[in-house]
C-alpha cells in the first residue's frame, strides 16, 4: 500500500510511474478535489493505463454539472479537455463508495 501524499518531492514522472504499476488506485473526491489538475491528471494517468480505480466519496463532495466539463476542463487542460472529461467520467460511472466522517 503506497499512499502517494505521504511521499514528498516525487516529479510528475515518478507519480505517474507508480500509478500505472499499481494494483488499483483509491480516489478520494472531497469538496474542491475536482478543482486540483494534479489529481484530474492522475485520474487521466490511471484510468488510460486501465488501472482500476475506486472512487471514494466524502459527505463534502458533489458530483461536478455540465459546466465543469464545458467550461472548467478547456480552461485547465484546453485542447486536452475531451479526453480529460472521457476519463472523469468513466471513474464517475463507477458506483462510488461512500465514506462517512
Amino acid at each position: 500500500l503506497c499512499l502517494l501524499a505521504d511521499v514528498e518531492n516525487l516529479d510528475e514522472q515518478e507519480v505517474h510511474d507508480a500509478i500505472v504499476l499499481a494494483h488499483a488506485m483509491i480516489v478520494l473526491l472531497s469538496e474542491g478535489s475536482l478543482e486540483s489538475t494534479q489529481q484530474l491528471q492522475y485520474i487521466v494517468d490511471a484510468v488510460s493505463d486501465e488501472v482500476p480505480c475506486i472512487p471514494v466519496n466524502t459527505p463534502s463532495f458533489r458530483f461536478p454539472g455540465q459546466d465543469f466539463f464545458d467550461s472548467d476542463l478547456p480552461l485547465r487542460f484546453g485542447k486536452q479537455a475531451g479526453d480529460v472529461e472521457a476519463k472523469v467520467r468513466e471513474l464517475l460511472k463507477c458506483i462510488t463508495v461512500p465514506f462517512t466522517t
